[in-house]
């Protein structure tokens, strides 16, 4: 039986229950909001969990399911206006499953940057380690290349000569039988990779030639590695331009929903809550997991495979410049259209957008006026 006690308008909250009680012989399918104008589908009002999405983390029944559930919510956001044509503002809005998918999707983020941290950590060891021992190789094939020329030019040469000669061949196996090697292990640099990425110094160190030099502190892991590899670094302009929409994007995904304040007109007749914008928020905050999951695979592989002008890093600038703030501007409009109700999705949006610009160009001016001109 529809519960006629929770009949209330899902976009501004007010009661139909008079609606509901007017009724003698026959259910409408359809309805209108006598307060706001929504266009009401009465099954979904009164009977709304019958129409919950189940890939959806808030509506899932069984706990157990939750990850996989979480998964699911995280692949149909790639499609906003079939992600919020589903959700409707009649369903319950749960607020602790909400910040249990932000937590797994933290979680998983965590997870990929453990791999990728411990994946530079293996290979710069491995380097080091290959390093020594061509080192050493080295020495092994010169003395023995040398000690075949001197006795192919015994003849041919004065006592001083050989005697001399002797001293640098001996020098050359000396060298080559020097104890060489990292005094660090795998578990060690992979531990110090992960917990402590920010030291500049470690435990380990390095033994050759006769000499101990200081294993790279988890700091320098990628410097040691892209040096090896010929890989550069974008420059600093190149850098504080990334900088700068990173910012620009994450300003736009806070204050977004803050700046319907200054609808207030569209809000009044629209009736939108503060707590459907919040639902919109959460769920767009898949799109910095994503494209932080991207940087990590992107750097993961620049450091394992890649040689030469490091076009994998230099993705990850590009990613970071243009992908944004496209992706949470039509994250928005589906939402304003197909969730929130509101006409001209796509011009509430546009504006509200330039908006939030103008805002933080004016907030880097009074604040931080230097990350202009770096």
């Amino acid at each position: 039986m529809p519960d006629r006690t929770g009949a209330t308008c899902p976009r501004c909250g007010y009661d139909l229950r008079g609606a509901v009680e007017s009724w003698e012989t026959v259910c409408p399918l359809t309805g209108t909001c006598t307060e706001c104008g929504l266009t009401l589908s009465w099954a979904e009002v009164l009977c709304p969990a019958k129409f919950e999405p189940q890939w959806c983390v808030e509506f899932i029944r069984r706990r157990r399911r939750f990850p996989l559930a979480a998964v699911s919510t995280f692949a149909r956001s790639w499609w906003p206006f079939g992600f919020w044509s589903a959700l409707k503002m009649s369903m319950a809005l749960r607020w602790r499953r909400l910040l249990l998918y932000g937590a797994s999707l933290l979680v998983a983020l965590s997870f990929g940057y453990v791999a990728m941290r411990a994946m530079v950590a293996v290979r710069v060891r491995y380097q080091l380690q290959q390093e020594l021992t061509d080192y050493k190789r080295t020495f092994q094939k010169d003395a023995a290349n040398f000690q075949r020329w001197m006795a192919s030019s015994k003849d041919r040469l004065d006592p001083a000569q050989l005697w001399q000669m002797n001293k640098q061949l001996q020098w050359m196996q000396a060298q080559a039988n020097v104890p060489s090697g990292v005094n660090h292990s795998y578990a060690e640099a992979i531990a110090e990779a992960v917990l402590t990425p920010w030291s500049s110094t470690s435990s380990g160190t390095i033994t050759w030639a006769g000499t101990s030099d200081p294993y790279p502190g988890p700091r320098e892991l990628y410097t040691v590695k892209l040096a090896d590899s010929g890989i550069r670094w974008l420059d600093r302009r190149e850098t504080a331009i990334t900088r700068r929409w990173v910012l620009l994007a994450g300003w736009l995904w806070l204050l977004l929903p803050l700046s319907f304040v200054v609808l207030p007109v569209s809000r009044r007749r629209a009736k939108v809550r503060w707590a459907h914008l919040g639902r919109v928020t959460a769920y767009g905050s898949f799109v910095f997991f994503s494209l932080l999951l991207a940087s990590l695979l992107l750097r993961a592989i620049g450091v394992m495979w890649e040689s030469g002008q490091g076009g994998s890093f230099a993705a990850v600038h590009l990613f970071w410049r243009w992908v944004p703030i496209p992706m949470l501007m039509v994250w928005w409009w589906a939402a304003t259209s197909r969730y929130l109700y509101l006409p001209h999705g796509w011009a509430v949006v546009g504006l509200l957008s330039v908006l939030c610009a103008l805002l933080f160009l004016a907030a880097v001016i009074l604040l931080v006026p230097w990350l202009l001109f770096v």
